[in-house]
């Protein structure tokens, strides 16, 4: 695969530019380089401007409204500019309008509308990466998250995707804009460090359903990967994740396992939408891993269809190896539980022990039993069984009447 380095502009370098750079740079220098360079730049005025106002640095922002007031009493030339380009962004300024809003913007106002700074550092030729250094924080209309601390430009890394995939699973389309809801308060934490590594430090409000990932994120990445559609039914995962490199198809798999996925005896993903999961499957063959013809199921509960498919206990093994080389450079990633049990299974896979005499595995389940109730799942954990194994364990000790099942899928010994 060819491989592309980005300039802070977000544009593709020649290689061999790349290679003359390298003579002159030391060891320490050229690692940070290529880690910089490595992922694609998304830059402040590659928001979607009339979506969030920005707060520049005071002394910055005093002077840009200096220029912005010198070239106003010049002639009417930038005033009439600036009100053409307000109905590109829906704003449709007139004269009246827009003396009141530059002086409201420049005395009272912390944030400025990103277009009104994008169209005006234009006229003016004022360099935009130089105001990306002055950006002190930034916040979506509507919106109710302020990044307090931005990460900008902000790097298009495999949690960058990861993040996509979760508003795919766990996320809503709410008034035209993407929004991610969750309950497990772990997993709020986890994700809201996930999306604070990508774009910056934010505060997220504590309630019943905490809206965790501000609506300017999900219009950024919606932007960046042209996702038009995050319904149940109606949400692909777009061509340039499936033909992205192998760090970010596998984040983007890791972010579903997590979400509509399942581990016990292997790993199973679910879902209602067949299209959607015919993506993440094919996601998952592309990176090497053997997976299951996918199954309908129906469920009781609901009369919409529902979907499965299993990725092989062969493939197990590379699975576990891919995840912790990915963890190693971006830890929040782990699915913490679910990883934990997929080691598990790896371990099972590559242990090297003596079979046991017939009976000690069963005795040692009772034992296990005797000393409180316990899930099949706790057996497991507990006695390093496989968990097929205990299954069958179970079944056999149960048809001796030698335990019961209790009233939660709990196993207790008989007096």
């Amino acid at each position: 695969m060819k491989r592309h380095f980005y300039s802070t502009t977000g544009t593709p370098l020649f290689q061999n530019h790349f290679k003359t750079q390298k003579q002159e740079l030391s060891d320490k220098d050229m690692k940070s380089l290529k880690s910089e360079y490595l992922y694609p730049a998304i830059h402040w005025w590659q928001f979607p401007l009339d979506r969030f106002s920005i707060e520049l640095d005071s002394k910055y922002k005093k002077t840009l409204f200096e220029r912005i007031y010198e070239e106003r009493r010049k002639s009417n030339r930038f005033s009439k500019f600036l009100n053409e380009k307000s109905k590109i962004y829906g704003k449709n300024w007139t004269f009246k309008k827009q003396r009141f809003l530059l002086y409201e913007y420049k005395k009272h106002q912390k944030f400025v509308p990103a277009w009104v700074i994008f169209c005006t550092a234009t006229y003016l030729g004022v360099e935009l990466l130089e105001i990306e250094k002055k950006i002190e924080s930034y916040i979506s209309f509507r919106g109710r998250l302020v990044v307090s601390e931005p990460k900008l430009p902000v790097r298009v890394t495999p949690e960058f995707t990861a993040i996509a995939i979760h508003t795919m699973c766990d996320g809503c389309n709410h008034l035209g804009s993407i929004t991610y809801f969750q309950r497990d308060k772990k997993e709020q934490l986890r994700f809201s460090k996930l999306a604070a590594n990508v774009f910056g430090t934010y505060r997220v409000k504590d309630n019943k359903y905490s809206e965790i990932l501000p609506k300017v994120f999900g219009e950024v990445i919606s932007s960046y990967y042209k996702i038009t559609d995050y319904s149940t039914f109606g949400a692909r995962i777009p061509d340039k994740i499936k033909n992205s490199p192998f760090q970010h198809r596998l984040a983007a798999l890791v972010a579903f396992i997590l979400d509509e996925g399942t581990v016990s005896l292997g790993i199973t993903l679910h879902s209602s939408n067949k299209l959607l999961l015919l993506d993440i499957c094919e996601i998952a063959k592309s990176l090497g891993y053997l997976c299951r013809k996918i199954q309908q199921r129906k469920m009781q509960k609901t009369l919409n269809p529902f979907f499965r498919f299993r990725i092989s206990p062969k493939s197990i093994g590379k699975l576990y190896t891919d995840l912790m080389m990915l963890y190693e450079r971006f830890p929040n990633l782990n699915f913490n539980k679910k990883m934990h049990r997929i080691q598990k299974i790896w371990n099972t896979q590559t242990r090297n022990w003596k079979q046991r005499r017939k009976g000690e595995t069963r005795q040692l389940i009772i034992n296990e039993l005797k000393k409180s109730k316990k899930t099949t799942f706790e057996l497991s954990e507990s006695t390093g069984i496989c968990l097929k194994t205990v299954y069958h364990h179970l079944k056999r000790i149960s048809n001796l009447s030698k335990i019961r099942e209790g009233t939660q899928i709990y196993y207790e010994v008989l007096d």
